[in-house]
């Protein structure tokens, strides 16, 4: 396969390193990713959905 790269996409990491998250928004990320591993585990009864963006342009497809 012939591939010709015209530009490299940064790395997860080097997209953190560009765009630093403020500590008040870190903190946030930080208790809603504690919720979602609570409900993986099963330690929480709400319901977790995961929406691909492609699916989530309009809120009554969503909530469809």
């Amino acid at each position: 396969m012939n591939m010709d790269f015209k530009r490299k996409l940064p790395t997860p990491k080097e997209v953190k390193e560009m765009f630093p998250l403020p500590s008040e928004l870190q903190k946030i990320k930080l208790q809603n990713d504690e919720e979602i591993q609570a409900i993986i585990r099963g330690d929480s009864n709400k319901l977790l959905l995961i929406i691909g963006p492609c699916s989530a342009d309009r809120e009554d497809a969503v909530l469809e």
